[in-house]
């Protein structure tokens, strides 16, 4: 019984570490996953948007009475939710989490200006595209795919 009392000792620590380590990568393994998931899905997301499309810039008067404002309004607000939903999903790096916030930054900064100047809007849409295209490109370069623009895809 004692002479393969240390021989048994070792193979029980060695399974252990094992199972420990196993679990631990199948753990990074699903947290990286998701992250991407949550990234790509942001991405097509605003790749989709009909807010984000290009059109005239130009001032529409009354526009805070028009039903394209208050939609182009609620699809910003619906970005945002899906940008805090990655940034929710993501690991605490920067080259993820600077671009999520300066988007965040970014929507809030719309919803603010258009909503002291709704006539604008359609330019501030437009600048809106204009600061997240960098970074939709920045993000899909950190997941190794092809960029999706914002509002590029829009039917």
């Amino acid at each position: 019984m004692w002479d393969s009392f240390i021989p048994d000792l070792l193979v029980a620590a060695f399974g252990a570490a094992l199972t420990v380590g196993i679990a631990y990568v199948t753990y990074v393994v699903r947290v990286r996953r998701g992250e991407a998931q949550a990234i790509r899905s942001l991405l097509r997301e605003m790749h989709n948007r009909r807010a984000l499309a290009v059109r005239s810039e130009r001032p529409i008067p009354g526009a805070a009475t028009l039903d394209d404002f208050r939609r182009c309004t609620s699809s910003v607000i619906s970005m945002r939710a899906e940008v805090r939903h990655a940034r929710d999903r993501s690991r605490n790096l920067s080259a993820v989490q600077e671009p999520l916030a300066k988007m965040t930054s970014a929507l809030n900064r719309y919803l603010s200006e258009s909503a002291a100047d709704p006539d604008e809007y359609p330019a501030l849409l437009g600048n809106l595209r204009r600061k997240l295209e960098p970074l939709a490109v920045e993000l899909a370069a950190f997941e190794h795919i092809e960029p999706l623009l914002p509002g590029h895809g829009a039917r």
